[in-house]
């Protein structure tokens, strides 16, 4: 089950601030939520992995990929996270996509697999965020 939601924010700078993509008068913040099992993580993650190789490639931004790891304060069982981080390393690798490994810096309630684009001096701004909640969607009984 896919929820998404595209919601245009205005913003009015004073004169002189505003630079390309991180100061814009207008933006649209979009946000996506993907309710699967465990068994369609890979192939949702690999889906949205190529999503982003072709909207940045479409725009021509370069970018790179971080995969953020259980940090040290964390929810749930260490088998979960385990098996969470696997299903984005393959899917990483199913979409040939390189990535650097910012260990322990996932959210406390799942791993997550961050974009960073170039701006025209090289600068790099993290962008497009796949986070995969693991936790959420847990039910006690």
């Amino acid at each position: 089950m896919r929820y998404h939601e595209q919601t245009p924010l205005h913003r009015n700078e004073a004169s002189g601030v505003l630079s390309g993509l991180t100061r814009v008068r207008q933006f649209s913040q979009d946000d996506a939520h993907c309710f699967v099992t465990p068994e369609q993580i890979g192939e949702e993650v690999e889906r949205l992995i190529r999503l982003v190789q072709r909207v940045y490639g479409d725009f021509g931004l370069s970018f790179t990929a971080k995969l953020s790891t259980r940090p040290a304060e964390f929810m749930g069982e260490v088998a979960t996270w385990d098996h969470a981080e696997t299903e984005l390393k393959e899917a990483l690798a199913r979409a040939g996509l390189e990535y650097t490994l910012n260990a322990g810096d996932g959210a406390f309630y799942g791993p997550k697999i961050d974009f960073d684009v170039t701006d025209a001096i090289g600068r790099k701004w993290q962008c497009a965020t796949i986070q995969l909640d693991y936790q959420q969607p847990r039910i006690s009984t």
